[in-house]
């Protein structure tokens, strides 16, 4: 027979063995490879058993001494959040500074490392595209620069843009064929000007040839400059049109290019020299159509382009008569307020320093230039004003008397009487089977005319 201690003993085991065994599994379910006293207290508290206690064992301390903590150096502050700047990359080099991350060695190619060696010794091709700044950056650096790759165009757009420069090369050997007094737009005087214009007329209609823009724009800027003074009529005007196709495309957007393209088109127009007159027309007329199509875009870009036309046309003898004459037809095109500001102030004294240049043996074609373009612009701001737009009176800073005296003679046959063109057409609408009404009509129109003759002897603008 047992006694009560051995009886007392094996139920104590088998608790403390139960209680092991839960508290283990509890650690085995939080992932802890060791029992704590966190899990036997947990077992514990599963079987309404009280808690244990924990029992710290602390290590002896050593008494502090004030003195030496109130001595001791303090440590650091810690820095104020602040913001700064600092170059993240020059002439395309990361500099080494600490506020960088530090570039580590690129491997290109599956070759790794021996890759990047070797580029550095072989390829000279790659390399000789680097300053010696940079190189220089490199070497200290340890880092490898990877150089910009050129924009990929489709196969298709290679193929347009070919086609393109093709046709516009075709006019490079045609010469000057329309001379300078055609003033027209040239399209069909050259070889191969039909399939140019097919060419051209699919570049201002087409969709999806965004791409081919810059391409096209530093072509044209290039060839402009490098031919402008080889007087190539035909070619420039190629080069003109195709930039003209561009921009009456309406899905096509060269603003982001403008600055490529202006320079070029605008030393087109006021180039110095007798060159084409019919060339600088037709490139004014294309200043003033990107005005009107990216003025709204570029509140700056008219008032920047009529400043070059002003400083062409300063009515002096300082520049050409090609450029004189290229900064009149520029103002002309941009309108009758550009007219009365800045052409007719100066157009009296201008008219007179012809007439000099005349009598002096100047160059009668460029003189007959500068004079037709002077009338067509003056007569142009008359028109207007008889047809009502803004009113017909000279600008303030205009003397009409010596107006009339220089230009009212001449102007005649530029002013277009608005009632007799009105009666002509009344006359031609319901003029069947009335003859009595015919021959009024013709009487009405003489007198008409002498109306007009009077004007013209003493112009008052209506």
């Amino acid at each position: 027979m047992r006694s009560p201690t051995q009886a007392l003993n094996e139920q104590l085991f088998n608790h403390i063995r139960q209680i092991v065994a839960d508290a283990t599994e509890s650690s085995n379910q939080c992932k802890r490879q060791r029992l704590t006293l966190t899990d036997i207290n947990a077992t514990l508290y599963s079987h309404n058993f009280p808690q244990c206690s924990s029992t710290h064992t602390h290590a002896s301390r050593s008494n502090l001494n004030l003195n030496s903590i109130i001595t001791s150096r303090l440590p650091p502050a810690p820095l104020e959040a602040s913001a700064g700047t600092h170059w993240l990359a020059v002439e395309g080099v990361q500099p080494d500074i600490p506020q960088n991350p530090k570039s580590q060695q690129c491997e290109r190619g599956p070759a790794g490392a021996g890759a990047g060696a070797g580029a550095g010794a072989g390829a000279g091709g790659s390399n000789s595209s680097i300053s010696d700044r940079q190189r220089t950056v490199l070497d200290t650096a340890d880092v490898t620069v990877n150089q910009l790759m050129g924009t990929i165009l489709a196969e298709e757009l290679q193929l347009y843009y070919e086609q393109v420069i093709s046709s516009v090369n075709k006019s490079f050997d045609a010469g000057d064929g329309d001379g300078d007094g055609g003033g027209g737009e040239g399209e069909g005087g050259t070889p191969g000007s039909a399939v140019q214009n097919v060419i051209l007329q699919s570049l201002s209609t087409s969709p999806g040839l965004q791409e081919l823009v810059p391409f096209l724009s530093r072509y044209i800027a290039i060839e402009i400059s490098a031919h402008l003074t080889k007087k190539n009529t035909c070619y420039l005007r190629a080069l003109l049109r195709v930039v003209l196709a561009m921009v009456s495309n309406k899905s096509i957007n060269i603003g982001l290019h403008l600055h490529q393209l202006l320079p070029p088109i605008l030393s087109c127009v006021v180039v110095g020299g007798e060159g084409s007159f019919s060339l600088r027309e037709h490139a004014a007329r294309l200043l003033v159509e990107i005005c009107n199509r990216h003025g709204s875009e570029y509140l700056t870009i008219s008032s920047r382009i009529l400043k070059v036309f002003c400083s062409a046309f300063n009515g002096s003898s300082s520049n050409s008569l090609g450029t004189q004459f290229g900064g009149i037809v520029g103002l002309t095109l941009f309108g009758r307020r550009a007219i009365g500001d800045f052409l007719l102030p100066k157009a009296m004294n201008y008219w007179r320093e012809l007439e000099e240049r005349e009598k002096g043996g100047g160059d009668i074609v460029g003189i007959s230039a500068c004079r037709g373009v002077v009338l067509r612009g003056i007569g142009e701001y008359v028109n207007s004003g008889i047809a009502g737009e803004a009113g017909g009176v000279l600008p303030e800073r205009v003397d009409q008397d010596d107006f009339n005296e220089c230009f009212a003679a001449k102007l005649v046959a530029l002013v277009v009487v608005p009632a007799l063109d009105k009666k002509a057409a009344g006359e031609g609408g319901g003029g069947e089977g009335e003859g009595d009404g015919e021959e009024e009509g013709e009487g009405e129109r003489e007198r008409e005319r002498e109306r007009e003759r009077e004007q013209g002897e003493n112009l008052l603008f209506i």
